[in-house]
């Protein structure tokens, strides 16, 4: 479902993205940067590329989601935790996803095993795990915002 999304999201995006790479403005301002500096100006990539996303090493920001997030955990709104699972150092690191974001944050976690010994630390001591305080109520587990006083 979620590269469906960004499928049709990214769609969009790119044909906006070749609009404005076409507009008078554009195409202005790049001369006048051309014409005035002897630094070759960078080609601008487009906003959806997953194949470039998916090339770059685990734990780097894809903005968009990707074919190698495997979601794990959802808060029922739309955001949730994921693993890594593209190559590199940080292989199998556990990210958060928000569904108005995508992945903005650097990786929580470098493993599930460390989400979870955080998680069961937090249920024997109570202190918080990333800002949230775990409990179980009706055999599920729940998690609770803690507010920084």
């Amino acid at each position: 479902m979620m590269l469906g999304i960004w499928a049709q999201v990214g769609a969009d995006l790119n044909a906006e993205f070749e609009r404005e790479k076409t507009s008078p403005i554009y195409r202005n301002l790049r001369a006048v940067h051309e014409a005035h500096s002897s630094v070759p100006v960078p080609e601008p990539h487009k906003p959806y590329d997953p194949a470039s996303a998916e090339a770059d090493e685990a734990g780097t920001q894809a903005f968009m989601f990707i074919s190698s997030f495997l979601p794990i955990a959802d808060d029922n709104a739309g955001d949730f935790l994921f693993v890594g699972l593209r190559k590199g150092r940080q292989h199998g690191c556990v990210s958060e996803y928000f569904k108005d974001e995508a992945d903005w944050r650097p990786a929580i976690w470098s493993s599930v095993e460390e989400l979870l010994e955080e998680t069961l630390t937090s249920l024997r001591t109570g202190r918080p795990a990333f800002s949230f305080r775990p409990s179980v109520i009706d055999g599920s587990l729940n998690w609770k915002l803690v507010r920084e006083r």
